[in-house]
């Protein structure tokens, strides 16, 4: 089994390395966006930095700050194979600029009746409404949904994907169908930030080759500790205990103006696996979402997810379910565009692990305003106000305060940006 996962990691090293020479062919296409902001942000201690804040930026980190920069490099191969190549880049990052996406992907002409498309190598599994600009970042606010923070966080399809789609302009109706097959590995630690940090609202998109850190509690892992076989950071794309997961979904749209999806996620992880200072999760959720196009240009988005990641033997280790949902409203007037989107997101402790509880509940509220100059020119504004208690912020910085834990923290941000595409 083992030399097996060598091998089809040897084979997506060269589905991702072939995307990179169809890239820089002479049929490639580039596009990309730098996004620059005037940051104001609470002084909560924020996870980037090992805090437990469940936003982007705080007092300490806040000013005038590249928001990313991103660069999408297409190419085609043949006529039906097109290869993808992404990057993005971060002024908090070491090493700045990191690779998201590469895949290949074939898209042969439409049958009779219907269409197939196979995608192979690494890419975001097909949840978010929200990131369908440049890079995966989002077209409709500046952060992003709970749900789709964490997408970006810690989740990456690497591996194939089939579709089949029914299209309704093939048929002569209004219905469109698809439905959707993924096999993957190497996403097994996936759910350690979201276990001991807890859902967070913002727009950093993890690099394959990244690491994160997870908030500074010595207690829980780290040396002498509980857990003192996990380092104190993510690896969130590594393959620890060589069995494939899987995603299934199925998409139904009617008219161009609703569409509704739902997916189920199961990475298939041995609760028991570690390697290199990395444990490998037993990860499951279910996700449902509704969008709605009206015609006077506004917009409802909405998406519900529900789960339960576990890791350890009973009486060791984490277990938890989690859940989040969101509802979106966005109105265009013109080249401006107003958003709101409030969040729900909760976290539940099942292991009852003295010295680790990870349960959580709360909730956020974020408005925007996007000005559209022209093609290559946006500016905007955003308020995002975040209500949340964690009992793991007792554990914070080695302390035993049982009060940090129950009491709710209050985290405000305003982001005054600017992005220029290309």
């Amino acid at each position: 089994m083992t030399s097996t996962f060598k091998r089809i990691n040897a084979f997506l090293f060269a589905v991702i390395s072939t995307s990179m020479l169809v890239a820089s062919s002479a049929y490639a296409e580039i596009s990309g966006m730098i996004d620059v902001r005037l940051v104001s942000a609470d002084d909560t201690p924020t996870w980037p930095y090992e805090g437990l804040g469940k936003q982007r930026f705080d007092s300490e980190h806040d000013g005038i700050k590249l928001g990313q920069a991103v660069v999408d490099i297409k190419g085609n191969l043949t006529d039906t194979i097109t290869g993808k190549l992404s990057f993005n880049g971060y002024d908090d990052r070491s090493g700045f600029a990191d690779i998201t996406e590469a895949y290949l992907q074939w898209k042969p002409l439409p049958f009779e009746t219907y269409q197939i498309k196979v995608k192979l190598g690494a890419f975001y599994p097909a949840i978010s409404l929200e990131n369908n600009g440049v890079g995966w970042t989002n077209l409709w606010m500046l952060s992003t949904s709970a749900i789709n923070t964490w997408v970006g966080e810690e989740l990456r399809t690497i591996g194939s994907e089939f579709s089949w789609k029914l299209p309704g302009q093939l048929n002569n109706s209004p219905h469109d169908f698809e439905l959707t097959y993924a096999l993957f590995t190497a996403n097994d630690p996936a759910t350690s930030l979201i276990a001991w940090r807890g859902w967070s609202v913002g727009d950093r998109i993890t690099g394959l080759t990244e690491r994160l850190p997870l908030p500074y509690m010595p207690d829980v892992y780290g040396p002498n500790s509980i857990f003192n076989s996990q380092e104190s950071y993510e690896k969130a794309f590594v393959e620890i205990d060589h069995h494939y997961g899987y995603q299934i979904g199925a998409n139904y749209g009617y008219n161009n103006w609703i569409s509704v999806r739902a997916f189920h996620y199961d990475n298939r992880g041995n609760p028991t696996g570690m390697h290199d200072g990395q444990w490998s999760w037993l990860t499951t959720f279910d996700h449902l979402s509704l969008k709605i196009d009206f015609e006077n240009n506004f917009s409802l988005l909405a998406q519900a997810m529900r789960g339960n990641t576990r890791w350890g033997i009973p009486g060791y280790g984490v277990n938890a379910s989690y859940d989040s949902w969101y509802l979106l409203g966005s109105q265009s007037i013109g080249a401006h565009r107003f958003s709101v989107r409030y969040d729900k997101f909760n976290m539940r402790d099942k292991d009852h692990m003295l010295g680790d509880d990870n349960s959580e509940d709360g909730h956020s509220i974020a408005a925007t305003w996007l000005f559209t100059i022209n093609n290559e020119n946006q500016v905007g504004l955003e308020y995002l106000k975040i209500l949340s208690t964690r009992s793991g912020r007792e554990y914070l910085n080695g302390l035993e305060d049982e009060e940090a834990g129950e009491e709710p923290v209050t985290e405000n941000t305003l982001q005054l940006f600017y992005r220029y595409k290309f």
